[in-house]
């Protein structure tokens, strides 16, 4: 029963009286139930007038119960515990997504972003930084680069199409010494010989140590008395230079080498010095020579 005889302010006043002792209803210790009594009520369906979810007794907003006494969630538009934002809408490529601030890597194009896949995998087509993969950013894309070192120099290692330098590419590599390995003195970008590049990326001349077209020989070195002559032709008998890379008991050996092609001076045509007894008349020191 109400007691209708007190004014509100009374200590025994009643706002209501149900006869129960049920908290959870209209009518909590004869005082009507409100939002924000600490009380959850139970005896209203939700989506009906006075339904609670939650009740807290609090004013703060920001905490998992709201002021009208409806459980926070992501997307009611006002920031509660663990949202870093709470923009009240689906839109996920504003500066608010799923109640997280907006950033690069959290898979959602935004503006300014080129791309966004969600990951940290630097070797994909989208870097951690959402730039679109390109060849020249020094960062190798797997499947489609085989380096990339960033520095636009098309004349080393890598060149500028992210590909690794080789041989026959038709790009000579600058940045090795003769002795390095790798070097390229000319890449004509074909396997073409006597064209004055060879297959290895070496110049076709004579002294190069390499057999090229044209040449009988080929020793690498300027030293013109051993069997290659230093313009790459094989030392011979009466070429008119003395090969001294020879012992006397040795085939090619020459104790002389006039060129002159004459047998009856200083030096026979077999690169022999004459002598008493070799059946040539050695002109001018031999009366007769018959062997």
């Amino acid at each position: 029963v109400i007691r209708a005889d007190l004014p509100e302010q009374a200590d025994r006043y009643e706002a209501c009286d149900d006869g129960n002792d049920v908290d959870a209803d209209a009518c909590v210790d004869c005082v009507v139930a409100r939002c924000g009594d600490g009380v959850v009520r139970r005896d209203v369906e939700a989506g009906a007038f006075g339904y609670e979810s939650c009740d807290d007794g609090n004013e703060e907003d920001s905490d998992t119960c709201l002021n009208n006494c409806t459980l926070a969630r992501c997307g009611d538009g006002i920031i509660g515990p663990g949202e870093g934002c709470d923009d009240g809408n689906d839109n996920p490529t504003d500066n608010c997504h799923e109640c997280q601030p907006s950033r690069c890597g959290d898979g959602v194009l935004q503006d300014g972003e080129r791309c966004d896949d969600g990951n940290d995998i630097e070797t994909d087509d989208c870097l951690p930084n959402c730039a679109l993969a390109v060849c020249g950013d020094n960062v190798v894309w797997e499947g489609l680069e085989r380096c990339d070192d960033g520095n636009g120099d098309q004349q080393d290692a890598c060149t500028n199409d992210c590909q690794e330098a080789r041989c026959g590419d038709g790009i000579r590599r600058n940045d090795l010494n003769p002795e390095d390995p790798g070097f390229e003195a000319c890449d004509d970008g074909n396997n073409e010989v006597g064209d004055g590049c060879n297959p290895s990326c070496q110049r076709e001349l004579c002294g190069n140590g390499r057999l090229d077209p044209g040449e009988a020989c080929d020793d690498g070195n300027q030293e013109d008395r051993d069997g290659c002559r230093r313009h790459c032709a094989v030392a011979v008998c009466g070429d008119g230079t003395l090969r001294i890379d020879r012992q006397p008991d040795e085939a090619g050996f020459e104790a002389c080498d006039d060129g002159n092609g004459v047998d009856e001076d200083n030096c026979l045509n077999d690169c022999s010095v004459p002598t008493c007894g070799d059946g040539v008349v050695w002109a001018g020191r031999e009366e007769c020579d018959d062997g």
